[in-house]
Formats: structure tokens, sequence, C-alpha cells
């Protein structure tokens, strides 16, 4: 699985999809500039790449964001979603 997500990746950044996902719409996939509602996207996609799509898309939006607003969204994480937060950072160290 790994395999297929590193190639998905892999193609997304080298095609010309990845500079369009700052608009707001690839495909049939709407893109949110809200942050939370970009990352309510990544949870509910019903496919893998359209997974990989809307989390590259979040993750073009945390680039831009301040540090507060990055607060505000690990915040947001924690008291909202259902997020186990020792295997969220697990995942962040591997």
């Amino acid at each position: 699985m790994k395999f297929i997500y590193n190639a998905v990746v892999s193609l997304l950044r080298k095609s010309p999809l990845l500079p369009s996902l700052k608009t707001e719409e690839v495909g049939r996939l709407k893109l949110n500039q809200n942050p939370k509602n970009a990352i309510n996207s990544v949870l509910s996609a019903t496919g893998e790449v359209s997974s990989l799509v809307y989390a590259e898309h979040f993750l073009s939006i945390y680039e831009d964001m301040t540090e507060k607003q990055k607060i505000s969204i690990f915040k947001y994480l924690l008291e909202n979603l259902d997020i186990d937060h020792v295997k969220l950072r697990q995942a962040a160290e591997e």
C-alpha cells in the first residue's frame, strides 16, 4: 500500500495537477480553502487518489498559515475529531 501511495504522490508532484490545488476544483473534486473543511474533505474522501489530492491541498493551505492558525488547526483536531494523538505523533515521527 505504501508503494502505491508513494507512486501517486510522486505523480502528483510531477504533474500539472499540483499547481491547480490552489484553485477551487480539480476534476470533479471540490477544494475548500477553509483549513477545517479541507481536513474534513481528507477524512471523508472515498478513494485513495481523492484522499491524496485533498491531503496535498490541505498541506498547501497549511504551508501558508501563521503559527496562530496552525495552533488553531491542531486544537480543532484535538477537540473535534476522534484522533488518537499517540498514533498521530508516531505517524508524524515516521
